[in-house]
């Protein structure tokens, strides 16, 4: 306990030694926030070091209450810390000596403002050495003393090895518990009778039983309690941390996927997730954080390139507003999952620190600028885009075509699972002929001419892909 108390000790005057040794330069540049929020950048002058502490926080309340009509604090209830370690900087203390260059400083509004002179005990905040008074110092040993004095009565616990010699271990630890539990049964008595007595109205009871709490042995029983317990069995990653593990092996090349892999992922993600990637185009930069924490599968890969797919949509339909509020909310998701491929850890890791970060003031105006450049990209590829629709249009009309749309393979699927795609490239070349020609006369004469084997297998095949229909009074 000495060691660590000496290291403190020689850590904050060290500290100090390096502040003083720092107080020669002519400007101190220093940053100060409010409420989480970077307020305050700049530099401290040279005339400023010798001046008190609290000319900052007059700074801080003149910058703020002009920003703030109607709104004004009052500079009495403000106080100077630093950011990091919440170390309370006196009011009254020279800026040369609390404060540091480059130092992250915060303002924090208070009831009552803790005087310069502080407990170093109990506050916090640190007095150089020199500076103390003596009755500062006396009562900094007072507090120290009263916070440590109840573990004068901590027993040792059964595992110290304080026993005699001549007896087995074991069996002295057996007897300690013993004797602890027969005393305890007897506190507890003493407990409820002065409880009693107090209920009844006997002063002179309450005073024994303050007494006794001050007094009687502790053990590690006293000192802690169970508040909850329980029992975690790890089942293995989720379904979403699966999916981040296999896209990290596809980037680094472990695996090979195919191109109807791709596609099939894509479909999958579409069907299960389209959903959630709509609505999150439409939220706002202070509800996407729990949105993106509580659906975590938008932040999958897939999710971008719908979202892409989701903007042109919108512009294509004339909704240039709901076009850029998408735009934004897929610049804050790439950048978090840009952000966690770099450090190579899980998407979600980055979501805060990516938010605390970006709801500053200038990190904002940042994001509005490049959602309006990366607006007029879109608003660009959906003129083309509309083009190059109307010019295949045009092409069709002339050539008298109609336009056809590729069904997925699901829905070409026939009565029998087999699809006609696959099936009419096998067919004999009369029958694919007489099926270009949607000539009947024909299909049934090539099926006269085939055994009746091969027939069959053909037709079984038509039947089954949906090429063939056969009428209920057929064979």
């Amino acid at each position: 306990m000495l060691r660590s108390l000496v290291g403190s000790e020689m850590c904050i005057r060290d500290r100090y030694q390096r502040r003083v040794r720092g107080s020669s330069r002519t400007t101190m540049k220093v940053y100060i926030y409010f409420e989480g929020k970077q307020l305050i950048k700049t530099k401290l002058p040279k005339s400023w070091q010798q001046q008190p502490c609290s000319k900052v926080i007059e700074m801080f309340a003149d910058y703020y209450n002009k920003k703030n009509p109607g709104g004004e604090i009052p500079l009495e209830k403000l106080q100077l810390t630093e950011l990091k370690s919440g170390v309370v900087i006196p009011s009254a203390g020279n800026i040369a000596d609390h404060i540091s260059e480059y130092a992250d400083l915060q303002v924090v509004e208070v009831e009552e403002v803790i005087a310069s002179a502080q407990n170093p005990w109990n506050s916090g905040g640190h007095v150089p050495a020199e500076k103390r008074e003596n009755t500062t110092k006396q009562q900094a040993s007072q507090g120290f003393n009263e916070a440590y004095s109840k573990w004068d009565q901590l027993e040792c616990s059964d595992d110290e090895k304080d026993f005699h010699p001549n007896i087995d271990n074991n069996l002295m630890i057996r007897l300690k518990r013993e004797k602890r539990a027969e005393r305890k049964k007897e506190e507890a008595k003493l407990i409820q009778q002065l409880e009693e007595e107090i209920a009844a109205g006997n002063e002179e009871a309450k005073v024994k039983l303050e007494e006794f709490y001050k007094t009687r042995k502790l053990c590690g029983d006293d000192l802690c309690q169970v508040k909850d317990s329980r029992s975690m069995i790890n089942s293995g990653p989720s379904e979403f941390e699966e999916i981040v593990e296999k896209q990290r092996k596809k980037e680094k090349g472990e695996i090979k996927a195919s191109d109807k892999d791709e596609e099939d992922e894509y479909a999958k993600f579409q069907e299960k997730h389209m959903d959630l990637v709509q609505k999150y185009a439409q939220m706002s930069v202070e509800d996407s954080e729990e949105f993106i924490l509580e659906n975590p599968n938008i932040l999958q890969h897939e999710a971008t390139g719908h979202l892409l797919i989701h903007m042109l949509e919108l512009e294509m339909g004339g909704k240039t507003g709901q076009m850029k509020q998408a735009a934004r909310q897929y610049l804050m998701l790439q950048n978090i999952v840009d952000l966690s491929k770099q450090v190579d850890r899980d998407p979600r890791s980055s979501v805060r620190p990516f938010f605390r970060e970006i709801q500053q003031d200038d990190k904002l105006e940042s994001l509005k600028v490049e959602t309006e450049a990366f607006a007029e990209k879109i608003i660009q590829r959906a003129i083309v885009k509309k083009q190059e629709q109307e010019e295949r249009l045009a092409e069709m009309a002339e050539d008298g075509e109609e336009e056809f749309e590729e069904l997925p393979y699901e829905e070409r699927l026939g009565p029998g699972g087999l699809d006609p795609v696959e099936v009419f490239p096998t067919l004999p070349q009369e029958l694919q002929d007489a099926f270009q020609a949607q000539d009947i006369p024909a299909l049934q004469a090539a099926i006269a001419k085939m055994d009746l084997e091969d027939a069959k297998y053909h037709m079984d095949r038509m039947t089954g892909s949906g090429l063939w229909v056969p009428q209920q009074e057929n064979n």
